[in-house]
């Protein structure tokens, strides 16, 4: 997990410090460390700042709130106690993507039943034809994001509330991580459990990881 947030941390940071440079080391002539300094360097530069700090933050609190689920399953576990969990492996991209968007439409019957469901349970009234599946993977996050897009300016009912989509716009339905082994087992050591069994298929496409409660 260390690692993970490193890989976010350092690209955002490296990229406001070049950015900053030419107004952060600029002398009275207007010269910096690299290049003139000016009024447009200056303001593309807070305004990069601004841009990236929502992400950086927001990156950040998911991170978190990862660490502190494996937290809640310590205090659940007690002193001792096992936990025994299976885990989603990283793969390539073209492996994930064909997996949450198979030929069958497998994953879309599953993700589309969710509109079905909340017309059942909340009163709402989807046109699910309207929408669309849509899946893909995030690989700064080692994630599979799965979507509803709607195909249509539209809008829906749900327990007596208007809700409007534009074209394109989109319901985030599922985060699927995935996760090394070795990522895996520091995060549960980081939520207070020590790795001490791990389990893998022949391709190494998934895992089981046995921790005990610390």
């Amino acid at each position: 997990m260390r690692h993970r947030s490193l890989r976010l941390i350092v690209p955002l940071a490296l990229t406001l410090l070049l950015v900053i440079a030419p107004a952060a080391g600029a002398t009275n002539d207007g010269r910096g460390f690299y290049g003139e300094t000016n009024d447009k360097v200056v303001t593309n530069a807070g305004f990069i700042i601004i841009a990236f700090f929502p992400i950086f933050v927001f990156a950040m609190s998911m991170l978190q709130r990862r660490l502190d689920k494996r937290k809640q399953a310590r205090k659940a576990a007690g002193p001792r106690g096992v936990l025994l969990i299976g885990v989603d492996l990283k793969k390539d991209k073209a492996t994930l993507d064909a997996a949450y968007a198979d030929p069958g439409g497998v994953t879309a019957q599953f993700n589309l039943n969710l509109l079905h469901r909340i017309n059942r349970e909340l009163a709402a009234d989807f046109q699910v034809k309207r929408f669309r599946h849509k899946a893909f993977y995030d690989p700064i996050m080692s994630r599979i994001e799965m979507h509803l897009e709607s195909l249509y300016s539209q809008f829906v009912h749900i327990a007596g509330r208007r809700f409007d989509f534009a074209p394109g716009e989109t319901i985030h339905t599922e985060i699927s991580c995935k996760y090394s082994i070795a990522e895996f087992q520091e995060l549960g050591k980081r939520a207070g459990f020590t790795p001490e069994k791990v389990w893998t298929d022949p391709q190494q496409l998934f895992s089981v990881h046995g921790m005990v409660a610390a």
